[in-house]
């Protein structure tokens, strides 16, 4: 009876049933990210900081400010970096107090042979990727993008590259790929953790950058004297 039809779907039928389900599943609240999601999100995160115009950057200057606890000593390092060139030119003080200055390629590595260029370059790494994280999103190719329950970015980095090797990073971030806070950790079996919170970004030169890290116990990250060269069309 035809109330009571109980045949098989067709092949095609069945097709179009599955891929319904699927997509339904897809867009459940519930439903687990992909890895196409994570992507997409951090290259939102990228796009909000510049990433689209930074080719143009011929020069960025800033100099970075290291506090430790509230009222720890504050320590700085003053970065120039060109990066169609990958050169650096370095200006901080040893453990001595003493002035340091330096000039060097990151590509010639007959300079990194040297064990004092190679400590001021493992610094300008870190204050790098303290600075300018979002736009690392997009460069680091062999970095691992996963989006958490929380809608939290999280970024892994293989035993050669990143920050430090096989480092952890998390991001937290708005909608519209603002970096609200991150936190980082040395690798996946560490367990301690580096919280901040991030400022708002603040656009110097064309360049939107954040200036402010605080993190729970008192320390505090900060950049200055931002000055961003571009080449002209």
């Amino acid at each position: 009876m035809a109330g009571n039809d109980a045949r098989p779907l067709a092949p095609h039928s069945k097709t179009i049933f599955l891929l319904c389900i699927a997509l339904c599943a897809a867009s459940l609240p519930g439903a687990a990210p992909t890895r196409q999601d994570s992507h997409d999100f951090a290259a939102k995160i990228a796009f909000r900081y510049g990433f689209q115009d930074f080719p143009s950057v011929r020069s960025l200057h800033y100099v970075i400010h290291v506090r430790s606890g509230d009222k720890g000593k504050e320590r700085t390092r003053e970065w120039t970096w060109f990066p169609h060139e990958d050169s650096v030119v370095y200006r901080g003080e040893d453990a001595k107090d003493l002035t340091l200055t330096a000039s060097y390629s990151r590509r010639n590595q007959y300079s990194l042979a040297s064990e004092a260029v190679a400590a001021i370059d493992r610094d300008f790494v870190l204050d790098q990727y303290w600075f300018l994280f979002p736009l690392h999103l997009r460069w680091d190719e062999a970095s691992y993008p996963s989006l958490g329950p929380g809608g939290n970015l999280r970024v892994r980095y293989p035993k050669h590259g990143g920050p430090a090797p096989a480092s952890v990073i998390e991001v937290t971030a708005t909608a519209d790929g603002t970096v609200t806070a991150w936190s980082f950790q040395g690798n996946a079996k560490d367990t301690s953790v580096v919280r901040a919170d991030w400022s708002a970004p603040k656009v110097i030169d064309g360049l939107p950058v954040s200036l402010d890290r605080r993190l729970a116990d008192g320390s505090r990250i900060w950049f200055s004297a931002v000055k961003v060269s571009r080449s002209t069309p």
